[in-house]
């Protein structure tokens, strides 16, 4: 077990980091969902809250209207309409209906009440218009002693406060989220970074040490050629391609020179074997076949003078 590790430490590191990649990707991917969902969460959480701001301050708009226009019969102090009193009633409705049923509150105590509240009020808003406006003075302050805006506050106190701890808890819950999702990418992250950079050292160390024998066994191999094969008296090669080029063609001379000394031609050359390098060669291949020609050639000579 240990040899294998040994000897596949470099395969072994790599496939980790491989699958590190991977399962960091595919939890990117993850995540990136988990933190938009949070981020989602966050907005739908900020937005209700401010409709619920924009419920009491329609209240508040209209009393405040309504209250400046009966003391000063000015329209320009009528600056909250029974029209934008009604459009904002619905418009926060609306969406306070579609992100409750987003975030699955349901059958909240309060929220009907405030509707309906809310309604009420709107309604009585606009005929204590008309009555200001149609100068009827006691119909508008018979409307106004109901105080219907501090029954509503009684639904509406509670319902805020409602609301305020289940979208804290909206908030707290999307926070946890985000960050569980942050230190999950961190883990991987810095899991990446330890097996990681361990790895890209090892296979650099182990290239430059592949590089270095590859180039020690070419070397060797170039004098193995010239102490056995044939040496051409020149400086030695270090690029690999021209010192297995001339290994090569040292076998092909040696199988040429053979073929010829085997038809009989005695006169054969060893292409490149001069005088020059003649001592370099006399003890190996190309030296020994050099020498059994000549003594194939005396032998031949000897039995032609016999005959």
């Amino acid at each position: 077990m240990k040899d294998f590790i040994r000897k596949n430490i470099v395969r072994i590191a790599v496939g980790s980091v491989f699958i590190l990649i991977l399962i960091s990707a595919t939890l990117s991917f993850y995540n990136r969902s988990i933190m938009s969902n949070a981020l989602v969460l966050k907005q739908q959480s900020n937005v209700v809250l401010k409709e619920v701001d924009r419920v009491g301050e329609n209240i508040r708009l209209m009393d405040i209207s309504s209250r400046g226009y009966a003391l000063i019969h000015q329209p320009e102090y009528l600056f909250w309409k029974p029209a934008n009193a009604e459009q904002r009633t619905k418009e926060v409705f609306r969406k306070l209906d579609s992100l409750f049923a987003l975030q699955g509150y349901e059958h909240p105590k309060y929220y009907e009440e405030v509707k309906k509240g809310l309604n009420q009020y709107t309604k009585m808003f606009a005929r204590m218009v008309n009555h200001l406006q149609a100068n009827e003075n006691d119909q508008y302050v018979a409307l106004l002693a109901k105080d219907e805006g501090r029954l509503f506050f009684q639904f509406f106190t509670p319902f805020t406060n409602e609301i305020i701890a289940f979208e804290a808890q909206i908030n707290t819950t999307a926070q946890a989220q985000y960050e569980q999702a942050v230190f999950r990418n961190t883990i991987v992250q810095v899991l990446l970074l330890i097996i990681g950079l361990p790895t890209l050292f090892l296979i650099v160390y182990t290239l430059a040490q592949d590089d270095k024998n590859r180039i020690a066994l070419l070397l060797d191999l170039e004098k193995n050629n010239k102490q056995y094969l044939f040496d051409n008296g020149l400086e030695s090669e270090k690029e690999a391609k021209v010192i297995l080029e001339n290994s090569i063609q040292s076998l092909q001379k040696a199988s040429n020179f053979v073929n010829q000394i085997s038809i009989g031609d005695y006169n054969a050359k060893w292409e490149g074997l001069e005088e020059s390098n003649q001592k370099l060669n006399n003890n190996n291949l190309a030296g020994r076949l050099m020498y059994m020609r000549d003594e194939m050639k005396k032998v031949k000579e000897e039995d032609r003078k016999n005959i």
